[in-house]
């Protein structure tokens, strides 16, 4: 996994992430979760997400958590993501601050490219 980690607060993504992510040819498919607990975004990626994962060459992963969250909170997300794809698939990830998310609660989108 990579992260461009440009400040102490956010995990930043880029153009350049979005190009090397949309470099992979085939479908893309991307996904919007609005605010909820951290265990329900768990969930409901398991249950909306878990095939395309299997089939994804290169994901974006972009999280939006309170500035008191810590990173480890996202670790559970981040393992079951990992489990769910081929070892040569490459992720992106990155972190945004919003004071107006609750502790303990995230907003998240993925992009999937490079899908059969």
């Amino acid at each position: 996994m990579t992260n461009k980690n440009e400040s102490n607060s956010d995990i930043h993504i880029d153009f350049t992430d979005y190009k090397e992510i949309l470099n992979y040819r085939g479908r893309i498919s991307g996904y919007h979760y609005d605010v909820m607990k951290l265990d329900e975004l768990e969930k409901e990626i398991n249950d909306t997400v878990i095939d395309d994962l299997k089939n994804a060459k290169g994901i974006l992963i972009e999280f939006k958590i309170n500035q008191k969250e810590s990173l480890f909170a996202l670790n559970n997300i981040l393992i079951s993501i990992q489990e769910s794809v081929n070892n040569d698939v490459e992720v992106i990830f990155g972190t945004k601050i919003y004071s107006i998310i609750n502790l303990g609660e995230i907003s998240c989108k993925i992009l999937l490219t490079g899908l059969d």
